[in-house]
């Protein structure tokens, strides 16, 4: 009977734990290098910078939350890094680089003041607007960090000058060149062997 008046409690204030939105204080307790606009990627890196001075000694650990700005109302997209069972990542990747990595601490640990943050594309349709949280604390010190972002795709066509040099340059365009010419005359080879 227990379970089924806790099922049903759950149930009640399940709406309820949904519904709870994130609500903006516009603190920038630290530095982050950031793009506004940022072009969509697997992985977007940002930079954060605490100031050491002000806070001697501590260190600090960092998430990053993103959150959807719907009309003055912020929707919880995602929080970084993402949450792996740690067991089960320590056996997939057992090296000793892979055991310091923020998916196996479940934080972005920060070294001399520094670290590199990220958050995912995935959940994030571009073009629209929203605001990039990061929470770094320690064992005295709580820090936030806002930011309004509107990311985009990244433009079509906006690597072809550095493809262009890139193929000018060096043994690029002869290679290419080569390649080209076998496979046309393997096409040629077929063509006329099995046609005529």
């Amino acid at each position: 009977m227990k379970k089924l008046s806790f099922l049903l409690l759950f149930l009640l204030l399940l709406p309820f734990v949904l519904s709870a939105d994130y609500v903006p204080t516009g603190r920038t307790d630290f530095s982050v290098y950031a793009d506004p606009n940022p072009e969509l990627a697997e992985f977007v890196y940002t930079t954060v910078k605490i100031n050491e001075s002000v806070y001697p000694g501590e260190a600090f650990q960092c998430i990053t939350m993103l959150f959807a700005n719907q009309s003055a109302t912020y929707i919880h997209v995602q929080s970084n890094p993402p949450h792996i069972n740690p067991a089960r990542y320590l056996i997939l990747n057992p090296n000793e680089e892979m055991q310091t990595s923020p998916e196996a601490l479940g934080y972005f640990p920060v070294h001399n003041g520094i670290a590199n943050v990220y958050y995912r594309s995935k959940d994030i349709i571009a073009y629209n607007s929203f605001l990039y949280v990061i929470f770094c604390n320690s064992n005295q010190t709580d820090l936030i960090y806002e930011e309004y972002l509107n990311p985009v795709y990244k433009e079509m066509g906006k690597s072809l000058p550095s493809r262009g040099v890139w193929f000018a340059k060096s043994e690029n365009a002869s290679t290419f060149a080569i390649v080209a010419a076998f496979i046309l005359l393997l096409l040629m080879f077929i063509y006329y062997r099995f046609t005529k």
